[in-house]
């Protein structure tokens, strides 16, 4: 760490944060380097308002398989590449004193209910409920203008990083991504929108750039900003399919 003229303090707290990794692996404690071997530090790791967070009072249920919470917005889900601890995933797990898994992905800005599974066996029922699309995906958003109600169709380009490219043209290497907007209220200077997703492709509704959510709904979202009044411009939650 001498290397980056950081004090032993400051070192070992990136090293706790989870800030290091040692050939490619995070590491939480002290190890020892051998000349020639991958280091990689973030100095300056993103930080997230956990402490805002009243944990407790965010869970709306909990039985012996799972937790269902009300993910605030600007939260990851789960741990981010120079962030170990300030997500919903540790921040819960950490209160309860059980390890919780992941069972879907909200973006940071998105607020929304969400499933934590108590055992890798129902994490497993779970994700295969949504493969079978046997559990409804639905958004809520604010945005500037009205958009068509109805199905819109638009294609994400292949690609294991963010940003995703998407277009309202298939490609060679395109996933088809399928939403409906099911209705528009009106509020005041804006409209509350519910959508709901047919496909749940990484990123599919924040991938939309402000020209791409012109040319397909014929309106823009609200973007979400920390220290904004109201941090549920984009909102997900669900239902699950009668009779399943």
């Amino acid at each position: 760490m001498r290397e980056f003229d950081l004090v032993r303090d400051r070192s070992e707290w990136l090293i706790r944060f989870g800030c290091v990794y040692v050939e490619h692996e995070r590491t939480r404690s002290n190890v020892v380097v051998s000349n020639g071997q991958y280091l990689r530090i973030h100095l300056d790791p993103k930080r997230y308002p956990v402490e805002e967070v009243g944990w407790r009072s965010a869970i709306v249920h909990e039985d012996e398989a799972f937790i269902v919470i009300r993910k605030p917005a600007i939260i990851p889900v789960h741990p981010t590449v120079d962030n170990y601890s300030e997500n919903a995933l540790y921040q819960l797990s950490a209160m309860m004193g059980v390890r919780l898994f992941t069972t879907q992905r909200l973006d940071t800005e998105v607020s929304g209910l969400m499933v934590f599974a108590k055992s890798v066996e129902f994490q497993r029922r779970f994700n295969d409920l949504l493969s079978e699309r046997a559990v409804r995906k639905h958004y809520r958003a604010l945005v500037r203008t009205v958009p068509a109600l109805g199905r819109h169709v638009h294609y994400m380009t292949r690609s294991a990083r963010a940003p995703k490219t998407v277009t309202t043209t298939p490609g060679s290497d395109s996933l088809e991504c399928a939403l409906s907007i099911v209705q528009v209220k009106p509020l005041q200077n804006v409209f509350e929108v519910e959508i709901q997703l047919e496909t749940g492709r990484t990123h599919q509704m924040p991938a939309l750039h402000p020209l791409t959510l012109r040319r397909l709904f014929g309106c823009l979202f609200l973007p979400s900003r920390r220290g904004s009044s109201d941090r549920r411009q984009l909102q997900w939650f669900f239902l699950r399919e009668p009779g399943r």
